[in-house]
């Protein structure tokens, strides 16, 4: 948290306002991920994934931080399909539940490099599908502008070591071919200079 003082005349008397404004750091921020049909804003749509920095967190399952997700929607036997888009952190090591809408880490050192793995997404609609992201869910939560954001699409085959590289500071969106019922796989990697 920063201090920020405001000296503001009022008639002949000077008052001096504060207020408590909170930045980002090394230790908070935030990235949120939004998955579309077709494009930014396409219905149906899923814009409650996150990943970042918290203080307290630790680099594996924290109560407090780590968000469970709702199961995707239940399809009813001899109804039509539900359409959804599905955008997951798969995290068996957890143990309480498998997917999850949020997670966080500890703060990342300089020269560190972090990878969120196993960024999962599943729909039941056919065609073109939009990945796009916000460093920063407000501007409170930007991360530190010396951090490097790699996002690779590992494409329907899990390669946590490879993958389809794309630089999130210099593009804000990826749009990817997609067949209703494949599971495409990303990860994420964060570097601190």
């Amino acid at each position: 948290m920063m201090r920020v003082v405001v000296p503001v005349l009022v008639g002949i008397a000077a008052v001096t306002l504060s207020a408590s404004v909170a930045l980002a750091s090394e230790t908070f921020w935030v990235t949120k991920l939004m998955v579309y049909c077709g494009k930014i804003s396409g219905s149906p749509m899923d814009t409650a994934q996150r990943f970042g920095a918290r203080p307290g967190a630790s680099d594996h399952y924290d109560a407090q931080f780590d968000a469970q997700k709702p199961p995707e929607p239940y399809q009813f036997k001899g109804q039509p399909p539900q359409c959804y888009v599905y955008l997951y952190w798969y995290r068996k090591e957890w143990g309480k539940s498998l997917v999850f809408t949020a997670d966080y880490r500890s703060a990342i050192v300089a020269g560190q490099t972090k990878v969120w793995q196993d960024l999962r997404f599943k729909s039941t609609v056919n065609g073109t599908k939009v990945i796009s992201w916000a460093l920063g869910a407000n501007a409170a939560t930007v991360p530190p502008a010396g951090y490097t954001f790699t996002i690779y699409h590992e494409g329907t085959t899990p390669n946590p070591t490879g993958g389809t590289p794309v630089d999130m500071r210099t593009s804000g969106v990826l749009s990817f071919a997609y067949a209703a019922g494949q599971v495409h796989y990303w990860h994420v990697a964060v570097t601190a200079k």
